[in-house]
This record gives C-alpha cells, structure tokens and sequence, in this order.
C-alpha cells in the first residue's frame, strides 16, 4: 500500500515536536543557569548589606562607605541586568513551550486523522475480499450447477 500524505504529514510533525523538544531543552537548562546567577549575585549583596552593617556598628570610614555605596549601586544594576536576561529566558522558554505543545497537539490531530484513514482503508479491503469471495462462490456454484446439468 502506498504511503498516503497524512504518513508524510505525521513524519514531518514528528520531527518538528523532536525538534520543539531540544529547543525546550536547551531553553530550561539556559533558565536555570540565568536563576542560579542572579541567586548567586542577589547573595553577594545580602552578604554584603550584612558586611556593611556590621562594619557600621564598629565605625566605617568615608571612603569605605564611599567605596561600599559605588560597589552596592553596581551590584544593583548586575542584578537588574541578571534580572532582566532572567525575564528573557522565561519568554523564550514559554515561547518553546507553546511551540512544543502546538507541535504536539498536530501531532495527536494528525496521528488521529491516519487511523481513521487507516481503519477506512482496512474496511474498503474487507469489502473487497467479501466481494471476491461472493464471486468466487457464485462462479462455483454456476460452475457445479453447469458440471451437474451436463452429466
């Protein structure tokens, strides 16, 4: 039986969801690697904010509270920064996601639409064979029929 282009269609959409899938992948393990940096920044300036008001505590010069303030304002900005890319890779990743689950709701549609064009074509070729079956015996029985009226 020849491949019918629903196969060629479900191939194709099979590929796009195997495809759709590593682009989710690669998407997740990106999302956590950005969470992980901007966890490990947001813990530098806790752990600094603690440094500094210990520091106060005992007295803090104006230069090192100069030099602490600069530091904390770049810090800030890091994090935005970190924050931001963060935002990003949870768009692309929802943007993957949507594609993957796209892909895949085709895919079931698709696999869907082939069985059903399968058992159609497995019912016509049951009908077929009854029809030959039909014929065969009715051509044995005018056969016989035939055979006993000559003898």
């Amino acid at each position: 039986m020849p491949r019918s282009s629903l196969h060629t269609i479900v191939t194709l959409t099979q590929q796009r969801l195997d495809s759709a899938v590593k682009k989710l992948s690669i998407f997740n393990s990106y999302l956590q690697a950005e969470e992980k940096k901007l966890a490990l920044l947001e813990g530098y300036r806790n752990n600094y904010q603690i440094y500094l008001h210990n520091s106060m505590k005992q007295g803090i010069a104006h230069t090192q509270w100069h030099n602490f303030t600069t530091f904390m304002q770049k810090l800030d900005s890091a994090i935005d920064e970190q924050r931001q890319t963060v935002k990003l890779a949870e768009n692309n990743r929802n943007a993957g996601r949507d594609e993957f689950q796209t892909y895949q709701r085709k895919l079931k549609s698709f696999e869907a639409l082939l069985k059903r064009q399968q058992q159609a074509e497995a019912q016509q070729q049951v009908k077929i064979e009854q029809k030959l079956m039909d014929e065969f015996a009715t051509s044995n029985f005018i056969r016989n029929t035939m055979n006993s009226m000559d003898q």
